[in-house]
């Protein structure tokens, strides 16, 4: 798969209120990882469960975002979330979504450094698990201190933050740090809890018909601004087909991290993306053994 980037590239943003701390390279700018270290330090004096490894177990997990597609896939959504060996996630505006429409997820992934406040604006309910990482603000877990919640952590190499994680007990099991959005977060943290399936929806990565990337805008529109995304990949039977995308950075990037961890854990997990974005697009190129009788 190649990808060419046209207009000019994206700028990351931070101004001040440290409510979105942007990420660059392999790890987070160094704003969030001085917050992350003050966090760290909270979070390790609550004694909440963490997240821990369980056995390989069947059914899928079905993780939900917030892509303007996912309301042509609520039926669908729907009919999977009735079988009891799945589990449904729901990422950042999608748990609205669901709930709206009847479906309680599993779980969220929680997974901001600095204070959130558009997720203590979400409806919460009792009995979702909300998975919360130890670099989490303090306002975050008391805002779920009534809530179940599971304690998970991110990779870093920060020397400090390892000094900090001996005083955790699943200290151990890390979630790659240098992936920016929580999609690439959800799915290891699912593989933890057992599963190797996964049917997804709502992620995009791309503005369908130029128009928005989320059902209920385009957040991050002050902080990353527009870029067309030339994809390129090669088949057997027609030679090199193109594809161009209008997309954000920060979701171009969520698309091509989602492409490294699919490559890294291909021998071990089946995924499929339902939509028509650049993520989708990408992976049902790449993978077409997971779409068998579907068009490309």
């Amino acid at each position: 798969m190649v990808v060419e980037q046209h207009t000019e590239p994206a700028v990351s943003v931070n101004d001040g209120s440290l409510m979105h701390p942007v990420h660059y390279g392999q790890n987070f700018d160094p704003v969030s990882v001085k917050i992350a270290t003050e966090n760290m330090k909270h979070s390790m004096t609550l004694g909440l469960p963490e997240l821990d490894i369980s056995q390989v177990r069947g059914g899928q997990a079905i993780i939900v975002g917030a892509s303007p597609s996912v309301k042509n896939y609520l039926e669908e959504i729907k009919k999977l979330a009735e079988n009891k060996d799945n589990i449904v996630f729901a990422i950042n505006d999608a748990n609205d979504f669901l709930i709206d429409n009847g479906i309680i997820p599993h779980g969220n992934v929680l997974f901001e450094v600095a204070i959130d406040y558009k997720e203590f604006q979400r409806r919460h309910h009792p009995d979702i698990t909300y998975y919360i990482h130890s670099f989490a603000h303090p306002t975050t877990f008391s805002h779920f201190a009534d809530k179940k919640v599971i304690l998970w952590h991110c990779f870093s190499d920060e020397a400090e933050h390892n000094v900090l994680l001996k005083h955790f007990k699943n200290k151990h099991f890390m979630v790659g740090g240098g992936s920016s959005t929580t999609l690439v977060k959800t799915i290891p943290i699912c593989m933890f809890l057992g599963y190797r399936e996964f049917e997804l929806f709502g992620f995009d990565s791309s503005f369908p018909d130029e128009n928005e990337t989320h059902f209920n805008g385009a957040p991050y529109k002050d902080f990353w601004k527009s870029m067309d995304i030339v994809c390129q990949i090669k088949k057997n039977d027609s030679g090199i087909q193109e594809k161009k995308f209008r997309t954000m950075a920060y979701l171009a990037r969520q698309a091509d991290e989602f492409r490294r961890m699919c490559e890294h854990f291909s021998w071990m997990t089946k995924i499929r993306v339902h939509g028509d974005g650049l993520l989708p697009w990408m992976h049902r190129n790449t993978y077409p053994q997971f779409y068998s009788g579907e068009a490309a």
